[in-house]
Order: C-alpha cells, then sequence, then structure tokens
C-alpha cells in the first residue's frame, strides 16, 4: 500500500511540474510577447509573476516595466486613468518593495510625475518630489524634481513663457 500511495505521489508530482508555469518561463514568454508587440500578453505575464510569485528574483524588473509600460499606455484595454493609476502603483511597489534597487529613485520621481502631471494630485506629487530629492539628491534628475515643485499647478503655456 505504501508503494501505491508513494508513485501517485510521484506521478502527481511530475504532472504537477509539466504543468504548471514558472517565474522563469513567464518573465521569458513576457519578454518575447513585448518583443513582438504584443503588449497586453506581455503585461498579463508580468502581472502573473507579481501575482503568483512574489518572492521572484525577477519581481524588481518587472515592477519597473510594468509602471513604464502603463505610463505608456501599451494595455489599450485600460483606459488613460486607469493606466496612469496602474503606473503610479508598479512604481510605488518597486521603491517600497527594493528602495535600494538602482530603479527606485526614477521609480518614485516617475510616482510624483504621474500625480503632478497626469492624475492632477499636486499635494501628493509635492511630497514626492520632496522625498525624491531627499533620498536620491545625487539623481540625476534632481533638478528637474525642483523644477516639477516650483511649477506645480502652472498650466504649461505660463512656464514656457518664463
Amino acid at each position: 500500500m505504501k508503494k501505491f500511495f508513494y508513485a501517485v505521489f510521484i506521478i502527481f508530482a511530475i504532472i504537477s511540474a509539466c504543468s504548471s508555469e514558472n517565474d522563469k518561463t513567464l518573465y521569458d514568454s513576457a519578454v518575447k510577447s513585448i518583443d513582438e508587440e504584443k503588449y497586453e500578453l506581455g503585461i498579463t505575464n508580468f502581472e502573473k509573476i507579481i501575482s503568483e510569485f512574489p518572492e521572484s528574483k525577477y519581481r524588481p524588473i518587472v515592477l519597473f516595466e510594468l509602471g513604464k509600460m502603463y505610463q505608456a499606455r501599451l494595455n489599450k484595454k485600460t483606459n488613460e486613468v486607469d493606466s496612469y493609476k496602474n503606473s503610479k502603483k508598479y512604481f510605488s511597489m518597486l521603491y517600497k518593495e527594493f528602495p535600494k534597487n538602482k530603479n527606485a529613485g526614477s521609480s518614485i520621481f516617475m510616482v510624483a510625475f504621474i500625480q503632478a502631471n497626469l492624475l492632477n494630485q499636486l499635494d501628493s506629487a509635492k511630497v514626492n518630489y520632496q522625498k525624491f530629492i531627499s533620498e536620491f539628491p545625487n539623481h540625476s534628475m534632481v533638478e528637474s524634481a525642483k523644477a516639477e515643485i516650483s511649477n506645480l499647478g502652472v498650466p504649461p503655456e505660463e512656464i514656457i513663457n518664463k
């Protein structure tokens, strides 16, 4: 009887291993889809990595890529505001979960940029720009963040006329 249960267990394990996706498979598939400009499929596979593999080594890369893809509105099934909200969400996740990641500074900057320029969340944008400047004082975008703060709420025409 033990042999029977052992055999069933082995067969179940083999079937499960063969049929289930892993984070590397999903990542490779997403990258291939994006290379082929099948953005929605790429986004879907990246989002599966985020939801199904929270400890994946690909997580910081995927969070940053999802932030960029939603900010660029590459998922045509998502409306404009939701796309920007998703972008902000993924950039925020990267910054919070991986504060030492090479893209953490760019991510908090992008959160502030999206809040200021795309979602009209000026108070939150100012807080995040200030956080960015404080935490990443040597980042190449610090001067841009300072300019953004000084121009929050100013119409583009007025900025150009300055």
